[in-house]
């Protein structure tokens, strides 16, 4: 697989060489500005996928062949939205992964306590969540994710040892803050989209096609329209014989310090 400090170790030497063959003998620069081009499609690809791996390993399927799979839901608690979806979850019997948002939590804290006590996972999600969230400093990135691991652990009692990126977008810096934490990255391998396609049956029709043992499934609980999506696949999974686990179950790791 690779990685930033890999590609950037053969691509930088290799622009230096065509631009030195260019001085030298003239060498068309053509060379230089595709093997540039490359390598600039190469970073923001990496950047914005997470399961490429090129800034940070992320975990992003179990490796199973059981009919198990995980659901996943960002940017809560949402104190109209998380509610009813919990009812959901725990009519179904169902174990979900939750990444909530450090600010979501002030003023939702029994909402936090009421995931943790069903037996749901929780996971940092940054605390602030901003538009350009990754592109900070490592310093501002690690006191960011700090606070709301801070934020998490003082709710519930338990250190979250999951993280995952906002917008599923990795940086340099970011992954030093990930590191210093020892954090596991947890990415996908299905995103449902509902924060973009408006039309639910697109949703479920993208979804219900993915469906696969080892996949997680990402969701975000802050969208009323994810109650009557969630319902849907859910029966739909459970009647293929699919069991539906929490993420750290699936990927065989620990959620909590």
């Amino acid at each position: 697989m690779l990685n930033h400090r890999a590609v950037s170790f053969i691509f930088i030497p290799l622009m230096a060489l065509l631009l030195g063959l260019h001085f030298y003998r003239e060498l068309s620069l053509y060379f230089f500005f595709m093997a540039l081009l490359a390598y600039v499609a190469i970073v923001v690809y990496g950047t914005v996928s997470i399961s490429a791996g090129y800034h940070l390993k992320a975990l992003c399927e179990g490796v199973t062949t059981e009919k198990e799979i995980a659901i996943t839901f960002d940017d809560g608690p949402n104190p109209e939205v998380t509610p009813q979806l919990l009812d959901l979850l725990k009519e179904k019997n169902i174990i979900a992964g939750f990444f909530c948002i450090g600010k979501n939590i002030e003023g939702n804290e029994d909402l936090l306590k009421r995931i943790d006590n069903e037996g749901h996972i929780i996971g940092n999600h940054s605390y602030s969540h901003g538009y350009m969230f990754d592109f900070f400093p490592a310093a501002w990135l690690l006191q960011d994710l700090t606070s709301a691991e801070q934020a998490i652990t003082e709710v519930i009692g338990k250190k979250p040892l999951c993280f995952r990126p906002p917008y599923g977008v990795t940086t340099p810096p970011l992954a030093r803050a990930v590191r210093s934490l020892y954090y596991k990255v947890i990415g996908w391998s299905v995103r449902s989209m509902d924060t973009t396609i408006k039309d639910d049956e697109q949703i479920l029709k993208n979804i219900k096609g993915s469906l696969a043992p080892g996949a997680i499934l990402l969701f975000h609980d802050n969208n009323p329209r994810i109650l009557n999506i969630i319902r849907e696949f859910t029966d739909f999974a459970i009647e293929r014989g699919y069991k539906i686990v929490g993420f750290d179950k699936l990927l065989g790791i620990r959620a909590y310090a």
